[in-house]
């Protein structure tokens, strides 16, 4: 069996360029033969330490594992993507994910002399 703690995960409004405050979800597998795959859409990463982000990662089977998602934008506006989690024999599982990209801010400090 092939378990999953989420079905949706929404992230704060973000800054183009620059990735939000990861989100946990839990990914449970028991008497699978293999690995768990797992793969996200464009403005999103995940990571099995909260520290190296990619687009794609694999798990060992039969152990129960947190993971981590971020939101990275790249366009502006409401943003959706899917992590997408797979292993040969069960069905495949989804998380919808869903964040708002805003403009990047710059600030800038005056200084009066």
């Amino acid at each position: 069996t092939l378990n999953i703690d989420k079905s949706l995960i929404q992230f704060d409004n973000t800054m183009i360029s620059k990735s939000s405050m990861a989100a946990t979800f839990s990914v449970q597998s028991q008497n699978l033969n293999s690995e768990i795959s797992l793969s996200v859409g464009d403005n999103f990463e995940i990571s099995d330490d909260n520290s190296d982000f990619k687009k794609s990662l694999t798990v060992q089977a039969n152990q129960n594992k947190t993971l981590y998602v971020r939101f990275s934008p790249s366009e502006l506006g409401t943003l959706t993507g899917l992590i997408t989690i797979t292993s040969s024999n069960v069905s495949q599982k989804t998380i919808n994910l869903s964040g708002i990209a805003i403009k990047l801010r710059h600030n800038y400090k005056t200084y009066i002399k």
